[in-house]
């Protein structure tokens, strides 16, 4: 694929001949009926008979607006118009099937933050309509009113966030990622509760990264979904949300049968301990501790993917030493005796401190933007 400039979008005609220039390499690889788009194995980790259906979907974000200001292509209206035809009739054998629980064909929002019409001469636009799609928000149960505009504008963007981005999940941003990310999710269930004082999402995110115990008990990153993503930082926050449900609802039963995944979590990590109680070299999950990897301010440590440096690293013993506090204080809610971690979390936090000051680990070396974790743990 050529590479694109910003001339290839000042005008209608020339965003319209970029597109076919990022289509027109598709047209060999679509099925005999037109119905599928076979272009090879990729990350997708959908059923065999989605992943084409998919394949052959993504392409109309851009060839129906294409279509719609005016643009023509012969052989791209033949592929839809038979594809549409084949994958729709039962009784072809490309037929696409009917939609069940969490199918991939359900994914079919595209989000915007502004949109432009670019219309052909002569065209009148009489009304325009745009469908929006979130999570029930019942916006009386938290406002804001100031005699600061900014300070009312800041709450009211952030509200927004977090109101569009609690769709059938937590997801920190619904035009791209549509996955609901653990460590995303923390901070968003925080913000959706204390808006909305409803917990329903909450304990479904809760729930649905519990199931992930089953595949480690560790946690994985990413839930519900087949996308294999284990993240280090975001495992060790997960008791949070189990700690903000207690919060709000003083619900024992709740805590009480979700505890054993927290204490799972600490006994994942826990046979990382070296003598003194500090994690070393946690390797079997991604060290993120801020994204994209460019932006950690020069952070020390070796975090190079999916080799994680020897040494103790500084921001996942933070979080560990965060997530024993946090195991503590949901056990002692219970008065429920727990049998780890050997060194309670005061000793453990005193432990990575002195260690710090010793050896420098995981201390910025030079000063750029200010990294959230990158500057803060290490302080």
């Amino acid at each position: 694929m050529r590479k694109f400039t910003e001339s290839d979008f000042c005008t209608k005609q020339a965003a319209l001949q970029a597109l076919l220039d990022v289509l027109d390499p598709l047209k060999p690889f679509y099925g005999e009926s037109c119905a599928r788009l076979y272009v090879g194995v990729t990350s997708t980790h959908y059923e065999n008979d989605t992943i084409h259906m998919e394949a052959f979907a993504r392409p109309l974000w851009g060839l129906v607006p294409f279509w719609a200001g005016g643009g023509r292509d012969e052989r791209f209206e033949e592929i839809y118009r038979k594809g549409l035809a084949a994958g729709t009739d039962p009784e072809h054998p490309d037929y696409w099937h009917t939609c069940r629980d969490y199918d991939q064909k359900f994914c079919d929002y595209k989000g915007f933050r502004y949109a432009e019409l670019v219309l052909s001469p002569g065209v009148r636009v009489t009304r325009v309509e745009a469908e929006v799609r979130h999570y029930p928000m019942d916006e009386t149960r938290c406002t804001l009113s100031t005699d600061n505009p900014a300070l009312d504008g800041i709450f009211r963007i952030c509200k927004n966030g977090v109101k569009y981005g609690t769709q059938e999940a937590y997801l920190d941003c619904p035009t791209r990622e549509k996955g609901q990310y653990l460590g995303d999710a923390v901070i968003s269930a925080h913000a959706h509760v204390w808006l909305t004082g409803d917990v329903q999402m909450l304990r479904k995110c809760i729930a649905q990264f519990v199931h992930t115990a089953g595949i480690c008990p560790g946690l994985m990153a990413v839930a519900p979904g087949a996308y294999m993503q284990e993240v280090a930082d975001f495992s060790l926050l997960w008791s949070q949300l189990l700690l903000l449900d207690y919060q709000f609802t003083g619900d024992r039963e709740f805590l009480k049968k979700y505890l054993p995944t927290a204490e799972g979590i600490i006994r994942h990590f826990r046979r990382y301990e070296r003598e003194d109680g500090l994690l070393e070299q946690v390797a079997d999950k991604w060290n993120l501790v801020d994204w994209p990897e460019n932006l950690r301010d020069g952070y020390d440590f070796k975090l190079s993917r999916p080799v994680v440096a020897p040494g103790c690293h500084n921001v996942v013993n933070a979080l560990y030493v965060g997530a024993v506090k946090t195991l503590e204080e949901l056990t002692d809610m219970l008065e429920d005796p727990m049998d780890i971690p050997e060194a309670p979390a005061d000793d453990l936090e005193e432990r990575e401190n002195r260690y710090r000051r010793e050896t420098g680990c995981g201390e910025k070396k030079r000063r750029g933007h200010t990294g959230g974790n990158s500057s803060g743990m290490p302080i």
